[in-house]
């Protein structure tokens, strides 16, 4: 669900518990700064819907009937960086147990990308929250940070984008790692 309010949309993921917001764009203060937590009431204002003629097809989510609260993700205009942004170590038959990679392993996979968007996702949504909710004490911050970067909710967005489709995987894992929510979390996070 959307909420308009007059400084911004608000996103409401259904994986979260009630009340737990997540907004469409950065910077953006609740109507009221000094109540922590939004009533219903205040939440239940005029709905909006972004157009949706300028998104990629390709890249457009599939929500159902919701499929405009999203909006399109970037074009990866580069094809090395987009075939690596899609491939998992498994492709390459590489095994998962080993710490650390040769140095002349020339097989590129998406795990540095997958640990440096998991680092700027956490500090995105860290710096949100302190500024939708200026008073929130450092406790619930990082538990509602929990909810919104675990990978249960990035699993259910990376569906909604169809982003686990697009991965290069070992065929022989392709259906038990695409099934996997740490993998489709993991995609998103690319």
């Amino acid at each position: 669900m959307v909420f308009s309010f007059p400084r911004g949309r608000y996103l409401l993921f259904p994986s979260l518990p009630p009340l737990r917001i997540l907004a469409i764009r950065p910077h953006i203060r609740p109507p009221s700064t000094s109540a922590l937590r939004p009533t219903w009431r205040s939440l239940c204002s005029e709905t909006s819907i972004p157009e949706t003629e300028e998104m990629i097809p390709a890249l457009k989510p599939d929500f159902g009937k919701d499929d405009a609260l999203f909006p399109p993700l970037p074009e990866i205009r580069s094809q090395a960086i987009k075939l690596q942004v899609y491939t998992h170590r498994s492709y390459y038959a590489r095994p998962n147990h080993i710490f650390e990679d040769t140095p002349d392993d020339l097989s590129p996979d998406n795990e540095k990308f997958e640990h440096l968007g998991d680092t700027v996702l956490g500090l995105t949504i860290t710096n949100l929250l302190m500024d939708m909710f200026p008073g929130l004490r450092v406790g619930p911050s990082t538990k509602i940070r929990a909810m919104i970067v675990g990978n249960p909710t990035l699993a259910e967005i990376s569906l909604k984008y169809k982003l686990p489709d697009h991965l290069r995987l070992h065929p022989a894992q392709s259906i038990t790692l695409r099934a996997s929510t740490n993998i489709q979390a993991d995609v998103f996070e690319v």
